[in-house]
Order: C-alpha cells, then sequence, then structure tokens
C-alpha cells in the first residue's frame, strides 16, 4: 500500500484488504475495491466501502466505469482519506484513481496518471484506459452518456416540463 504524495489517497492490491489495522492506523476512512475476481475481503464496520468489479481488459459497462471513477473523485473531493486497491495494485487502481484525481482537482488525466504512477509500480491495461477516456469526454460534453439520461430527458420535454440537463445527471450531485 503507498500513499499518493500530497493527496489522502493511497493505491494498494487485494491483500492490503486482508489485513485491516495498517489501514485504521493509516487514517485510511473508505476503500474502494475494483475487484474482477478477487474474493471479498472482511473490513471493520467503521470503513466505508465500494465494490465495483472492473476488468482490465475492458467490456466494462461505461455507468460502472463512472460510477467507480465518481466515487473517488467524490472521497477525493472531500478530503476522506481513500484506499484504492485492485488485484496487484499496478492497473485499475492507478488507472480509477488518476481519474477520480483528474475529476476532483480539475487537472487533464495525464497529469494525474504521472502523479499515480510516479509514486510506485504501475502498468495500466490499455482497454481499461480507453474506457476511462471515453467516460471522462462523455462527463465533458454534457451530452446524455446512456440511455438512463436519454430517457429522462425524452419524458422531461414530453411532458411539457423544461428541465436544464444538469438537473437530470448526477453531476455536481456531491458538491
Amino acid at each position: 500500500m503507498r500513499q499518493i504524495p500530497g493527496r489522502a489517497l493511497w493505491i494498494g492490491h487485494v491483500g492490503d484488504n486482508r489485513h485491516p489495522r495498517p489501514l485504521l492506523d493509516a487514517g485510511i476512512a473508505a476503500v474502494i475495491e475494483l475487484a474482477d475476481s478477487e474474493p471479498l475481503a472482511t473490513l471493520p464496520r467503521e470503513l466505508i466501502r465500494c465494490r465495483f468489479p472492473l476488468s482490465d481488459g475492458g467490456g466494462n459497462p461505461p455507468w460502472l466505469v463512472r460510477l467507480a471513477m465518481e466515487s473517488v473523485a467524490t472521497l477525493v473531493g472531500a478530503g476522506i482519506p481513500t484506499l484504492v486497491c485492485c488485484g496487484c495494485g499496478m492497473s485499475r487502481s492507478v488507472c480509477v484513481a488518476a481519474c477520480g484525481i483528474a475529476i476532483a482537482e480539475r487537472c487533464r488525466l495525464e497529469e494525474a496518471l504521472t502523479a499515480v504512477a510516479g509514486s510506485g509500480p504501475a502498468d495500466v491495461a490499455p482497454g481499461l484506459l480507453v474506457e476511462v477516456q471515453a467516460a471522462l469526454v462523455h462527463r465533458a460534453t454534457g451530452e446524455p452518456r446512456d440511455d438512463w439520461e436519454r430517457t429522462l430527458r425524452k419524458g422531461a420535454s414530453d411532458c411539457g416540463v423544461s428541465l436544464p440537463g444538469e438537473a437530470l445527471s448526477s453531476e455536481g450531485i456531491y458538491e
């Protein structure tokens, strides 16, 4: 487990969850598990836990990629000490943590990836990186990101109610 310099954010692997004492000693309050096939860890109840079954090779549902990166961004933005972990702590955790930093700190993904990768081993899978980049582009354009948002927007205009796009999106809900 390693801390990203200057941030209340750590990168780890599945083994870090098996021993919660170091997590608590480090002041970590939230754990984001990016588990594809890793077993569920037993964590103390005082830790916030989010588990997103992401795959390195791509093929992840866009909504799941967005939920994982927005969750990390929300925790990072709120200053909640957070551990992001995956199988080896080198691909999914690095990629999603960097994306969370990019959103929370409003910086480029490349800058955030450099900061995270500079803290230790990194080997980001190209398939996952492409999905994360696509999610960031959709987030920035304001276009409906999926069928859910398209349906909400269509329903709102069909009934004569005019709502701004922000009212139909989860963006900014935690700010």
